[in-house]
């Protein structure tokens, strides 16, 4: 029987209230996802019928695995008013 290993990984998010400006408040904030850019298998199908080959038996490679994303950011604002 075939099993998708463990994993562990970190995601990184902050943020700062900005001074407010006319009335508005402001906020800024940045992620980071994936941090330490770790490869894992987020997804797995058994007996994949797109991937497998040979005989119907649930062993790695008659598996379908879809992994996670990589390390990747995002910044922004956020406006109140």
């Amino acid at each position: 029987m075939w099993k998708a290993p463990g994993y562990s990984k970190m995601d990184i998010h902050i943020s700062y209230d900005l001074p407010e400006i006319a009335g508005l408040q402001l906020q800024a904030f940045a992620h980071l996802f994936n941090a330490t850019d770790e490869v894992y298998v987020q997804d797995a199908v058994d007996n994949s019928q797109y991937n497998s080959y040979g005989t119907k038996e649930h062993a790695a490679h008659n598996a379908e695995v879809f992994l996670g994303a990589p390390r990747y950011f995002n910044a922004g604002l956020t406006v109140r008013f």
